[in-house]
């Protein structure tokens, strides 16, 4: 390995003999002062592809030594981790990793993704009191690896990933996690459940993978704890455990499965041993007439029994829905603004196949840095969507993942747009879908309006319907209570002269090639790219400073490396200073 000494010459400075490695493949740097916290880009440009300094605090009080740095793509592999050196400072050529990153420095990680090489310099970011005033709200984990807030933050409300902060110098100090006390609920009794003091094995391996359990699981996990007692067994006719007594007590029993935000006034008629433990979860167990009960479990023999009947002749694991409904209604202008694109609209599909797509399954879903807790052949009610617009019944259904909503724990994706080729509507603020989906009878959940168990993690065998609608909880915009300024009714509503505009690809659909147009009402920044249907960037078609005006861009439907995309729906989106826009263009082969 060749090794060489450099002279660096800091005016003003001592000169510094500092040792490097010469061989980019190397682990990181080690040195003994290079100007920690200083930009690394100022003076050197080729001869790194990522630099930093990691300090105890975000205000650079004292570097620190020894914290592990990590680079984490969108699958959640770690293509380059290193240690930082006694000054604090680490640093990398990665000629073989352009792309974008989720970065860590300890046991933080950056909640933006990070382009490689353009932000390949830390310091001239993360600086002592942030690089500018707006902060990242508390509860955004991350965001899309395209940092587009305008899938929740619809129009008029877009938000632009250019107005983020950094909360101050990279800081390497160790987080302490949050002690988790989740609830076990028996009639007055009150059980406390720490996750991380009890090792869990599911009972219900079929369903969740390695290190994930049921909220059947916590609560025979409880009782072995606190020694009340608890009888139960597994029923072959109903693909689920039952209760048979607690403390002697033959019930009947069910429960109530309550995450963070939900209260116990909600029944249900789901499988407890399939109802995926998240933390802050409370299991409330009461008794129930001998009528509901036998009702349930009337409905969970009689769907294993259609279910049991589908595995024998489909191989591939589908399942087939008698009936899924939309009945997707925006208020007046408070839900449907203008310019948002939110049509009413009413469609029913009968006899929808389902199979399974594999979003929250482990090893198989395409987010890595998302929890997977399923096995495979899991279905969900978000694969009878996905299922649809397989089919093309749908051309739309867009979800974002959310770690927290309203300041509770979620960590679920939530279905974002809805549409096909005459309609589109699309969540935002406190306005969206849910659902409702049950076997002999409606879902028994009381308050249809509020959804408490996410459709990638309700795990489904057979249902005769699924009925998806739309709610209205507050405003359609997140931090605001009112509508912009001049926002009025969406019939006859025209832009004014100075507003910006994504218009409508031409041809499309499209074999060869098609042209984009947009105008701006002001000179400034613009990016457009196309994505595919799971968000991913597939090529870059402008970016840069453009002239107020009109302006067209021609894409010939290749990605960013010249191969042809494969025929399919794709999205292209405009980002400026005024926001962001998204419009659909189709490929035909």
């Amino acid at each position: 390995m060749s090794r060489g000494k450099w002279l660096v010459l800091v005016p003003g400075l001592l000169s510094l003999f500092v040792t490097v490695r010469a061989d980019p493949w190397d682990d990181p740097v080690r040195v003994l002062h290079h100007r920690s916290g200083r930009d690394c880009g100022v003076c050197h440009d080729t001869t790194f592809s990522l630099a930093g300094t990691v300090y105890n605090d975000y205000q650079g009080s004292q570097e620190m030594a020894g914290v592990q740095a990590t680079l984490i793509d969108s699958l959640g592999a770690q293509p380059w981790t290193g240690v930082t050196d006694s000054v604090g400072n680490f640093w990398r050529y990665l000629p073989e990793l352009p792309g974008k990153y989720l970065p860590r420095a300890g046991s933080l990680r950056s909640r933006s993704w990070h382009a490689l090489p353009g932000l390949k310099s830390c310091n001239a970011c993360h600086i002592v009191g942030g690089n500018s005033e707006r902060m990242f709200p508390s509860d955004h984990t991350f965001i899309n690896t395209e940092n587009d807030c305008s899938g929740c933050h619809h129009y008029p409300r877009a938000e632009s990933y250019a107005l983020l902060s950094t909360p101050g110098r990279l800081n390497g100090t160790p987080v302490t996690p949050p002690v988790v006390r989740d609830r076990v609920i028996i009639g007055s009794n009150t059980f406390y459940f720490a996750p991380d003091s009890v090792a869990i094995t599911t009972a219900r391996p079929d369903i969740f993978a390695p290190g994930y359990y049921s909220l059947y699981d916590v609560l025979l996990s409880t009782s072995q704890k606190y020694g009340f007692a608890l009888a139960s067994h597994y029923d072959t006719t109903l693909y689920t455990h039952v209760i048979d007594a607690i403390n002697g007590n033959p019930g009947p029993w069910w429960f109530h499965g309550i995450y963070q935000g939900g209260s116990t006034s909600e029944n249900n008629n789901q499988r407890m041993d399939a109802w995926l433990y998240k933390p802050h979860s409370t299991v409330a167990m009461y008794t129930v007439s001998t009528v509901l009960r036998d009702s349930i479990i009337r409905e969970f023999r009689d769907e294993i029994t259609t279910w049991k009947y589908y595995r024998s002749i489909y191989p591939d694991g589908r399942t087939y829905i008698p009936r899924v409904t939309f009945r997707v209604h925006p208020s007046d202008y408070h839900g449907n603004p203008p310019e948002s694109d939110r049509d009413a609209w009413d469609r029913t599909f009968s006899d929808v196949m389902v199979l399974p797509h594999h979003v929250r399954t482990t090893g198989r879903a395409p987010w890595g840095i998302i929890p997977a807790p399923f096995q495979p052949g899991v279905i969900t009610s978000l694969d009878v969507l996905l299922s649809l617009r397989d089919q093309g019944l749908l051309n739309w259904v867009e979800f974002a993942w959310f770690e927290k909503i309203n300041h509770n724990f979620l960590q679920d994706f939530y279905v974002q747009a809805v549409g096909a080729d005459t309609f589109y509507t699309h969540a935002s603020g406190s306005q969206g879908f849910t659902y409702t989906t049950g076997y002999n009878a409606d879902n028994q959940q009381p308050n249809q309006r509020i959804l408490h168990v996410h459709p990638d993690i309700h795990q489904i065998y057979v249902t005769d319907f699924e009925a998806w609608q739309w709610t209205e909880l507050g405003p359609p915009y997140y931090g605001d209570d009112s509508l912009p300024s001049g926002a009025g009714q969406r019939d006859g509503h025209t832009p004014s002269p100075g507003a910006s505009a994504l218009l409508l690809n031409a041809p499309n659909p499209f074999r060869e090639g098609t042209v984009i147009r947009f105008s701006l009402p002001r000179a400034g920044r613009i990016r457009l790219a196309v994505h595919n249907l799971l968000g991913q960037e597939v090529c870059e078609l402008a970016s840069g400073f453009r002239v107020a005006g009109a302006h067209e861009v021609p894409w010939d439907g290749r990605d960013a490396l010249g191969r042809e995309v494969p025929a399919g729906i794709y999205f292209y989106r405009l980002t400026m200073s005024q926001g962001v826009v998204t419009r659909k263009l189709m490929i035909l082969r």
